[in-house]
């Protein structure tokens, strides 16, 4: 093979920019790549031996992640087009945004947040819009990861893959399954799996022509299966996790205060509230790499993207709400015809209030995304550079070490023999990531305060 030739593995896994999705395996018309499961926990994209087609670059115009796939925003446009659209740095394009929760509590509570995704689907399939759901379950058959993406014809099989999974999922050749079968389909993912799925959907006419509708989850970041091993044994259990439920609702407390509940091979059990868990979650410690550089919050070519709702309005509801982004008509028209048939409430809410609901994940992936491509020699160039803007100067630095934090963090994972020796191989990293998030905070709260005054001025 050429050594200058071009593919997904040696330029975006590469970078640490590979998500695992398997769109270029999928596509790869020599069956050079594959998708395999690291140590760490998480998927990622490997080559084999055989011969590049000299003038094949398929592999990088599937990638989210590459230089040479189609700019989101473009392809939004395509997607969803229409004068009466309306459009933010942060959510992209829409059509309108809602607070919503399914009307019936029993349905409500079997939910992460309100129950919007499932109840969705559900129509779809009842009204015969779509054949199948393709979305995450728990299979015995998605070793090594305890996830992969499963069909459901019916709301029966569907109602078992309800609720978040927060961890690395096993994409078991998803682009080949669904392509396999003549049918009209709608399909769940997380921003990066989405736009992988749209990329594919340009080159092949048979997904683009079943593809009825798509469901986005709104991201922050996706850890891998270390990171849960790393909260488990740091939470007393030593045996291999069997089992978790990463969103466990609890009566009369703020639905952002959710148990997390683990069962190891041994029978022993953990109910862990997230809270506990969250002083870890931020800062890229054991996730998957390809987060920390991902710029969709809010899963902006979704039909519809769905998120808690954790503002000050509906945070102390226990039993969950969702805030919900409209961007297709089909999307509308569902949510229409759910209301009109007392499946779901839904009320008007604003940009406003998803930005402030999903304020972090906003932070980390538009505030800190240039400074984190830019200090990766290997990255891909900055695109979209007319919404990711860098306000504050502490920034670029503290981009950077979250990025740094992320790679060093699985290294010393898999090198460390206890608990203890890990937490001493990442002690400066985590040190210096507590030092440059105060040093953000604070440069933001004074940026906030000095606009305050020479507005009033």
């Amino acid at each position: 093979m050429d050594k200058r030739h071009l593919t997904s593995v040696n330029t975006v896994v590469r970078a640490d920019m590979c998500c695992g999705c398997s769109a270029c395996a999928a596509l790869c018309p020599k069956r050079k790549l594959s998708i395999g499961y690291l140590k760490a926990g998480f998927f990622s994209a490997f080559e084999g031996v055989e011969e590049c087609l000299e003038t094949c670059n398929v592999c990088l115009r599937v990638c989210p992640f590459s230089d040479l796939s189609p700019n989101a925003s473009e392809t939004a446009s395509e997607l969803f087009g229409g004068d009466d659209l309306k459009y933010s740095d942060v959510a992209g394009k829409y059509l309108t945004i809602s607070a919503a929760c399914c009307s019936k509590d029993s349905d409500r509570l079997n939910s992460s947040s309100g129950g919007i995704a499932t109840a969705i689907l559900s129509h779809l399939l009842e009204s015969g819009q779509v054949d199948a759901v393709w979305s995450v379950g728990e299979d015995e058959s998605s070793y090594p990861s305890r996830f992969k993406y499963v069909r459901s014809d019916s709301v029966e099989s569907l109602l078992k893959t309800s609720k978040s999974k927060y961890e690395s999922v096993n994409p078991d050749n998803i682009f080949s399954r669904m392509m396999e079968k003549n049918e009209k389909i709608a399909v769940v993912g997380l921003p990066c799996f989405v736009r992988a799925l749209r990329n594919v959907a340009k080159i092949n006419k048979r997904l683009r022509d079943n593809l009825v509708f798509v469901v986005g989850l709104t991201c922050g970041v996706q850890k891998t299966a270390s990171f849960w091993e790393y909260i488990a044994q740091k939470h007393g259990l030593t045996a291999k996790i069997k089992t978790i439920s990463y969103r466990n609702k609890v009566e009369n407390v703020p639905a952002s205060r959710f148990n997390v509940n683990i069962e190891d091979d041994g029978g022993n059990f953990l109910q862990i509230p997230f809270t506990d868990i969250s002083k870890y979650w931020m800062g890229g410690l054991l996730s998957q790499p390809s987060c920390s550089y991902c710029d969709d919050v809010f899963c902006e070519l979704a039909d519809v993207s769905l998120m808690d709702a954790w503002n000050s309005k509906y945070a102390s509801d226990w039993r969950g709400m969702s805030f919900v982004v409209a961007r297709s008509r089909l999307a509308e028209s569902v949510l229409g015809d759910l209301v009109e048939k007392s499946k779901i409430t839904l009320e008007k809410a604003s940009i406003a209030d998803i930005e402030k609901s999903q304020g972090v994940a906003i932070f980390e992936k538009r505030e800190l995304m240039k400074p984190k491509l830019l200090a990766n020699r290997f990255a891909r160039k900055v695109v979209r550079a007319d919404i990711l803007k860098t306000k504050y100067l502490s920034s670029w630095v503290f981009g950077p070490i979250v990025a740094w934090r992320t790679k060093s963090s699985i290294n010393a994972y898999l090198k460390s023999s206890s608990i203890k020796s890990f937490e001493r191989s990442i002690f400066v990293s985590s040190l210096l990531f507590k030092i440059f998030f105060f040093l953000s905070r604070a440069e933001g709260f004074a940026s906030r305060r000095l606009g305050r005054f020479f507005r009033k001025g």
